[in-house]
């Protein structure tokens, strides 16, 4: 039986490395990110890879890092930097990969505990494992399959009664991305099953502690930093929180957007989760916290910021509880697959199933109308998921090779034409400032707390500068337009087409141009 687990356990592992390397197989999906927020996670991982701390420019403690956790988790593959920094990316999507993979046993762990089945087990990770959230986020550079793994993992240890593990894995959520401090409460309902199960102690009211530890512990970094007790980014991109119609519709658009199956069925699958006669049937906090969770992050996300589903820089931050509210949609269509086959082997041949996978450990007669439904709701959805994988899989490469042809040749141009002690004022902070490897003011201000939070202006920072590598589009339309025309001469420019800048529909990013202060004024 056990050995039988086991095969059926590397099942997804196997379906998982499929899609990475369909994935990979994309031109660029390898080369670069798709992103250049990626390569400014990048610029803090080699700081604190060399001892530096949380540094973006010099030795400067900087606050613009929204997931100081992804920062520490992927400063290995800096390590790999002698090799060239394709060693580097590949080190930082094969973290990505790894994550993602504890991600999938997770979601098995998850499947096989509700289930009591092992086969509903090994199809509901495959299927999760199909997701192309999840390979693309582990490809991407970004902090996305971190979170998932996180937050999958943390349900898996509450469901298995290891609770000190599940407090200890809710507790990195939010030093991940910051919306996932509305998870926080869930830690609460951790401790309390704990209570309940273990009897009280007084030794384990420190654990409540340990769920806000790391929270504290980053907010208490960027006061000391920057002077404010969060990440720049949200003094710069957060709005009033405001939850109307428009942003409701945001967040059931980001259940299924580019996923594995549409909103629709994710809405169905929670209910019929919620309804399943499962065997072991899990404690009815888990499963609000499974069904809920999700939807509390999407609503966090919808109601603070501006969200446009034109490109990868905003769907990144509705990505992670899309995958979460797909989650129970796996475990339902597995159950519903497999209830099915059982029920036509067990016609068949007359037998009755063994027990434990009958219907995925649920009863007959009330599960037979469920799988059905759900093996119906799978099919409907076939057409979703295609089309899913095949953008999500082309934005990948195309993305990566935008990002490259760009930002990253504009930072290789600088590394190799400016002094070393030049001072570069940017708009994309990342790739500049990682292959650049010059003092890098950040005119959007995330990366340089004195310009964000006004203590010198932007156009005092531009003034200060000896080079600027910004897209001329942006600026155009601003106050800045005027002493970057008088005070800087074009040295370069990179350019790609509208067509083959994919990041965005951003028309003004198409062309990166440097420019070098006139030295006769």
């Amino acid at each position: 039986m056990l050995r039988r687990v086991r095969i059926l356990r590397a099942l997804p592992v196997l379906v998982l490395l499929a899609a990475l390397a369909a994935f990979a197989r994309e031109p660029g999906a390898l080369a670069g990110f798709p992103l250049d927020d990626a390569w400014i996670f990048r610029v803090y991982a080699r700081a604190l890879a060399h001892g530096e701390g949380f540094a973006y420019d010099g030795a400067r403690q900087e606050a613009g890092a929204t997931s100081p956790l992804w920062v520490v988790a992927s400063a290995p593959a800096e390590r790999l930097a002698p090799l060239g920094s394709g060693a580097v990316v590949l080190g930082v999507k094969a973290i990505g990969a790894l994550l993602a993979l504890a991600a999938v046993l997770a979601a098995f762990a998850i499947a096989q505990s509700v289930s009591g089945s092992a086969r509903v087990a090994a199809l509901a990770a495959s299927l999760f494992a199909l997701e192309p959230r999840v390979v693309f986020s582990a490809l991407s550079g970004m902090e996305n399959a971190l979170l998932v793994a996180l937050w999958t993992g943390a349900l898996a240890a509450w469901l298995a009664r290891r609770h000190a593990l599940a407090l200890g894995l809710w507790a990195l959520l939010p030093v991940t991305r910051p919306e996932a401090l509305v998870l926080l409460p869930i830690a609460l309902l951790v401790w309390l099953d704990w209570v309940r199960r273990a009897g009280f102690r007084p030794a384990r009211l420190a654990w409540l502690a340990v769920a806000l530890l790391p929270a504290i512990a980053w907010s208490l970094f960027c006061l000391h930093a920057t002077g404010h007790a969060l990440p720049n980014t949200f003094y710069l991109k957060a709005q009033p929180f405001r939850l109307g119609a428009s942003e409701l519709a945001v967040a059931w658009r980001a259940v299924g957007h580019h996923g594995l199956a549409p909103a629709w069925l994710g809405l169905a699958a929670a209910v019929a989760f919620a309804a399943w006669p499962w065997r072991a049937r899990p404690p009815r906090a888990w499963t609000a916290s499974l069904l809920l969770g999700p939807v509390a992050y999407l609503l966090a996300v919808a109601g603070s910021r501006h969200v446009a589903f034109s490109g990868y820089y905003w769907t990144r931050w509705l990505d992670p509880a899309g995958v979460l509210a797909m989650l129970p949609a796996c475990i339902v269509v597995a159950s519903g697959v497999v209830a099915l086959v059982e029920r036509a082997r067990g016609a068949r041949s007359g037998a009755r199933a063994p027990a434990g996978e009958q219907a995925g450990g649920a009863t007959l007669r009330l599960a037979l109308p469920l799988a059905g439904l759900a093996a119906l709701g799978a099919l409907a959805s076939v057409p979703h998921s295609v089309e899913a994988w095949r953008v999500r899989r082309f934005h990948l490469g195309s993305d990566s090779r935008a990002i490259d042809a760009l930002n990253v040749a504009a930072g290789r141009w600088i590394a190799a034409h400016t002094p070393e002690h030049a001072v570069v004022a940017v708009n994309d902070a990342g790739a500049i400032r990682y292959f650049g490897a010059r003092r890098t003011l950040d005119l959007v201000r995330l990366n340089d707390a004195d310009v964000a939070f006004g203590r010198i202006s932007r156009e005092a920072a531009l003034l200060s500068a000896d080079w600027l590598a910004i897209f001329p589009g942006i600026f155009g339309p601003t106050p800045l337009a005027a002493p970057i025309a008088l005070r800087f001469a074009p040295r370069t420019s990179f350019q790609v087409s509208v067509e083959e800048y994919t990041v965005c529909p951003c028309p003004e990013q198409t062309e990166l141009r440097i420019y070098e202060r006139n030295t006769d004024r």
